[in-house]
């Protein structure tokens, strides 16, 4: 599988949870990951606020 990115080739380390299916697929390369900050908002209008974070390159 290829970096949704980048098209670098994603590593894959054969494990049960794998062969079961029920590990987290990663979609994008390490690099690619690390490229993006966290930004922190409210969201408003609702009668509880609560944090969503927001990820951006």
């Amino acid at each position: 599988m290829n970096c949704l990115l980048c098209e670098q080739k994603l590593a894959s380390t054969p494990s049960w949870q794998s062969l079961l299916a029920i590990e987290k697929t990663l979609l994008i390369c390490e690099i690619c990951s690390n490229s993006f900050e966290r930004v922190d908002t409210s969201e408003r209008g609702c009668s509880t606020s609560r944090q969503i974070p927001l990820y951006v390159q």
